[in-house]
Parts: C-alpha cells; sequence; structure tokens
C-alpha cells in the first residue's frame, strides 16, 4: 500500500483527525499531500536540521503531568482514572478530602487535581478550605466534577478556587479531557517559568 492511500486511510479513522502526519517522499506534490490532511511534507533526501524543528513543533500536546483525583464513588472514580490513564497521565486516587490531604502531605505534587463535592469523609468545600491557604498548595489547579446541583451562594464559594465545574451527566468526555489536558500544560508551564525565574530575595 502507498503511502497516499495509508494517509486517506488513518485521517479517516476515528481519533487520527488530529494527529500530525508527516509525509517523506521522494515526490514533489504537496499540493496533493496538503490536500488528504499532511501536516508537513519533506522530499528525500531527508535533512535533520529540516526534520528536527518540524518534529518539534509538532510533539503530542498529552500531557505528562500528574493527576489526583478525589471522588468517593468508586465507579465514578474508576471512569474518570482510566479516561485520565488512556491519555497517559499519571493519576493518584482518593476516596475522600481527608485522604487526599494525606497524599499532598505525602509530598506528591499533582499539576491538578479532580474534585467531587459531595464526599461522607471531608467534602470538597472542607478540602479547597484546607488546600487553598497552604503555601505549597494553594496554585494546584482544580477541576470540579460533581452531581451536585450549585446554586449562586455554592457557585460564589468556588468562584477563584477551582478553574472548571463539570456536572456529572451532562459533560462530554472530551470536554473534560480538553479541560485537563489545556489545564495541565498551563500549569506546568508556569512552574517551568518559575524555576527559571524565582522570585528575587528581599533585602
Amino acid at each position: 500500500v502507498d503511502g497516499w492511500s495509508v494517509l486517506s486511510q488513518l485521517k479517516a479513522m476515528p481519533g487520527m483527525e488530529d494527529v500530525p502526519i508527516i509525509l517523506l517522499t521522494m515526490l514533489e506534490n504537496k499540493e496533493m499531500g496538503f490536500a488528504l490532511g499532511a501536516a508537513e511534507y519533506l522530499t528525500k533526501p531527508i535533512d535533520a536540521s529540516k526534520l528536527l524543528p518540524i518534529l518539534d513543533r509538532h510533539r503530542s500536546t498529552k500531557p505528562s503531568g500528574t493527576v489526583l483525583v478525589v471522588e468517593d464513588d468508586p465507579p465514578s472514580r474508576e471512569l474518570v482514572v482510566r479516561m485520565l490513564q488512556k491519555e497517559g497521565i499519571n493519576v493518584r486516587e482518593s476516596s475522600n478530602g481527608r485522604e487526599a490531604i494525606e497524599v499532598l502531605q505525602s509530598g506528591v505534587k499533582p499539576d491538578l487535581i479532580v474534585l467531587d463535592l459531595i464526599m461522607a469523609e471531608m467534602d470538597g468545600f472542607d478540602f479547597l478550605r484546607q488546600v487553598r491557604p497552604h503555601p505549597e498548595w494553594s496554585k494546584i489547579p482544580v477541576v470540579v466534577v460533581s452531581s451536585l446541583d450549585l446554586n449562586s451562594e455554592a457557585q460564589e464559594v468556588l468562584r477563584g478556587q477551582v478553574e472548571h465545574i463539570f456536572q456529572k451527566g451532562r459533560f462530554a468526555r472530551e470536554d473534560l479531557l480538553r479541560e485537563v489536558r489545556e489545564t495541565i500544560n498551563q500549569h506546568m508551564l508556569k512552574r517551568q517559568s518559575a524555576s527559571q525565574n524565582p522570585a528575587p530575595k528581599s533585602s
């Protein structure tokens, strides 16, 4: 099967629409390559100085950070955990807010916390009240996934403390994954920037 057919078949497969494909060929036919969905087109012989920057530009956008999932309902927790692990994300689990605090105290520094609000032992609100004043945990982004129908007062309490709120049964899997990817990547970039440019010490 030639490369043109492979390119067409790959782009027609579910989940492959956004995967960048780079054509390496001896034929000068960029128009056809781009028309079939190629991200880049290079003619042989391949020059590393041209290929490597292209590979760097199209590196996977999947985050490689750690997510702490705090959820007391085992089926719901397993669903989120498996979904994130399929994305190649390292996942830690806690069945309530108290366990999650213990995970943080053990030295684990997640790049994102997926938090349920209704839990029998330390709910999500109490968890946030303990986490946000802590200097090492205050900047960890939190995404809420809960069945709680939030009133205006609850929304006001969460304002500024969480990145996004998803209601169970009312969001698409892709929406949660997109939010997780973007939030982790932003958090890791901020953390990297902070480590490279530390705040000046006061005299």
